[in-house]
């Protein structure tokens, strides 16, 4: 569904609840989808915010794996050539 065809669907579904519905039951349907639509931003934000918190854990227990690895090999290249020269 592009812009247009979105715009006229709301539109559209306005015009007829606008012509079945009285004005207190607009009111309340009008503030209701207006809580909804802020609550789902919110929830949206906290998700978004939960995920960037979790993959950035995810980067940082990547990296200090690496690290690890990294100096394991270092430390198994040290011990393989002291025990190369025998000497401890």
């Amino acid at each position: 569904m592009n812009a247009c065809e979105l715009t006229a669907s709301i539109t559209a579904i306005a015009n007829y609840l606008a012509c079945q519905l009285t004005t207190e039951e607009l009111e309340l349907l009008g503030v209701s989808l207006t809580q909804l639509g802020r609550r789902s931003a919110c929830q949206k934000t906290r998700f978004l915010t939960s995920w960037q918190r979790s993959r950035k854990t995810s980067r940082q227990a990547t990296r200090s794996r690496r690290c690890t690895q990294v100096l394991q090999g270092a430390s198994c290249a040290v011990s393989q050539k002291a025990l190369r020269s025998k000497t401890f």
